[in-house]
């Protein structure tokens, strides 16, 4: 998916120069979702993508640097996912549905990313460049979700508070999902809709 890299870099047209960066951001994510985080340095993210540690160097100042390029770049990929899916839904509830479909069936569809991203949110807390980004990135998924309640008929002060409630019901069953290979998305995602039944 080059398209959305290029939401990355000022122009559309992907350079040379960008298309390396890109490629090195890839086998980063592969990388770190197969050895950790923690574990892995320019040099293997160099070997990886069949480049020289010095390339890699020259493209990013230090590991944060490509870290957080990478969690752009994953979360990217995750947003044309979603909206890729809720684009076939046709009222409020199958929107939802859809979203949360979407977003449960991420893990498997694209595992390196989810778990690229899960060791990443384990940094958020000690990181505050790291922290800035995810709350960007759940500002977004919380007003996304508050849309499609709009859709559902529902508003008022409390559609805020229930958008985080719904987004962190979803973060949860990611993690489960993730954790545990037995875990059904379909089965989750009908748990959630059943919560959100009874809530209202």
């Amino acid at each position: 998916m080059e398209n959305n890299f290029t939401q990355l870099f000022p122009n559309r047209q992907l350079t040379k120069s960008q298309r390396t960066q890109l490629n090195i951001v890839r086998h980063a994510i592969d990388v770190i979702a197969k050895e950790g985080i923690n574990q892995v340095n320019f040099t293997h993210v160099a070997k990886s993508a069949k480049v020289t540690r010095p390339l890699v160097k020259h493209y990013f100042k230090d590991e944060q640097e490509l870290h957080l390029l990478a969690a752009r770049y994953v979360r990217l990929r995750f947003q044309e996912w979603v909206v890729e899916k809720m684009e076939k839904a046709t009222d409020g509830p199958s929107t939802l549905r859809a979203y949360i479909d979407a977003c449960l069936m991420w893990p498997k569809e694209f595992s390196n990313d989810a778990c690229f991203w899960g060791q990443f949110q384990s940094l958020c807390l000690t990181n505050k460049a790291f922290f800035k980004f995810h709350q960007e990135v759940a500002a977004m998924g919380q007003e996304r979700i508050q849309r499609v309640l709009g859709k559902m008929g529902v508003a008022g002060s409390s559609i805020g508070a229930l958008a985080i409630g719904i987004q962190a019901m979803i973060t949860g069953a990611i993690w489960t999902i993730g954790l545990d290979p037995k875990a059904d998305p379909k089965l989750l995602r009908d748990q959630i809709m059943r919560s959100l039944v009874k809530t209202k």
